[in-house]
């Protein structure tokens, strides 16, 4: 089987294609440069792998929740693909991804991000059983520690919430398995599509009544 990954979601922006379980990877920490670099990374692993892009058998891009230009990035691309090459893309979610790429001792992983503009983004998973528990976004006077009480934080440090996190990973080929089994899944249920659906999880802390 052969299939593409991608996120931009993040300061990090990661490309994976697996070939028959050989991964080919390139993951940067570019800030506000993936639009710059993404194709041309798509480009090199495909080089390196020395397949051709026909022969995929569906992409899967990071829905969200994070930056908005570049999930949307990762959306436009993705959708792309599936049309011009006829295969169906696969969603995931951005945090799950992350919780999965930081290596930390425990298996019960919470994501913070600052969402800007007042909100915070929170999701809680369980690793070693691939779980999402939940995923929100918050105001920033909703925190509390017991949000994430039994989980171990990583993501953003948000000096409102006075929360200082060690630096996250962002890296899909740790999720190569985990999509793969998303779309059989898909496929037994018969709900493949090329349609993608971003997730942006926005508030409504930045919108003011007039």
């Amino acid at each position: 089987m052969k299939f593409l990954i991608l996120d931009t979601s993040s300061r990090f922006c990661s490309v994976v294609l697996s070939v028959d379980r050989q991964i080919y990877n390139d993951t940067r920490e570019i800030p506000r440069q993936h639009n710059k670099h993404l194709l041309e990374m798509i480009s090199d692993v495909f080089d390196n792998s020395g397949i051709d892009k026909k022969s995929l058998d569906f992409i899967a891009y990071g829905v969200g929740p994070g930056s908005f230009v570049g999930v949307r990035l990762a959306a436009a691309v993705a959708q792309g693909f599936a049309v011009g090459l006829d295969i169906p893309v696969i969603g995931f979610s951005s945090m799950f991804a992350i919780a999965k790429s930081t290596k930390i001792a425990s298996e019960k992983v919470a994501v913070v991000l600052d969402a800007k503009m007042g909100d915070f983004y929170l999701g809680l998973y369980e690793t070693a059983q691939d779980k999402i528990i939940a995923e929100d976004v918050y105001k920033l006077d909703e925190y509390n520690q017991n949000l994430h009480a039994g989980y171990t934080l990583v993501g953003d440090s948000i000096s409102e919430l006075s929360i200082e996190n060690e630096a996250f990973n962002l890296d899909v080929s740790n999720i190569a398995e985990y999509v793969k089994q998303k779309y059989f899944n898909q496929k037994e249920q018969d709900c493949l599509t090329q349609e993608t659906f971003p997730v942006y999880l926005r508030g409504t802390s930045h919108w003011k009544m007039k």
